[in-house]
């Protein structure tokens, strides 16, 4: 059984949501991302796209290990956009733990990708899970319900919602 979501799936929803872009640089879909970090550069691509995992962990642990959170920070610095769809959203932000608390699974201690101004990110945001932001107890949490999203600005100081339901930006009291 595969954690990820499939493959031509991800590429066909990817290839028709930029379609309408006229994007400079070729599209390029990585799946094996050994030694790949490296070509994460503004000279080889506009943007970047992580898709969402059924397995969040898996997700960032992949990311960890080969290096690709740096990276990722500094490709947004030199002015590449970054789209996380789900999982790949959650790991955007500081830690996975949001997710991992709705699976009932560990929280783990490595910060994430921290690309949303120290804002975790919880996806998928509906009135069952609503109690797992509302006994925040630290750190602060961006929860964005389906059809939502969000931006950090070109300064990477601010967030912008983006979306047609609204998020709900917590902090613990």
């Amino acid at each position: 059984k595969r954690s990820f979501a499939e493959y031509d799936d991800c590429v066909k929803w990817f290839t028709d949501m930029v379609s309408s872009h006229h994007l400079s640089k070729k599209l390029s879909v990585w799946i094996n991302l050994k030694d790949k970090a490296k070509d994460l550069k503004i000279s080889n691509f506009d943007a970047v796209y992580v898709g969402g995992a059924s397995d969040t962990l898996r997700l960032h642990n992949i990311l960890h290990k080969f290096d690709f959170y740096p990276q990722l920070r500094s490709f947004l610095k030199d002015g590449g956009i970054i789209y996380g769809g789900s999982g790949g959203a959650s790991v955007m932000g500081k830690t996975i733990n949001y997710d991992q608390l709705e699976k009932g699974q560990l929280t783990i201690t490595e910060t994430a990708a921290d690309l949303c101004v120290g804002y975790s990110v919880f996806t998928h945001l509906n009135d069952k899970n609503q109690e797992i932001i509302e006994r925040l107890e630290e750190g602060n949490v961006i929860a964005i319900p389906e059809g939502g999203g969000c931006l950090v600005d070109s300064e990477g100081k601010n967030l912008l919602y983006k979306g047609v339901s609204p998020a709900i930006m917590a902090t613990p009291l």
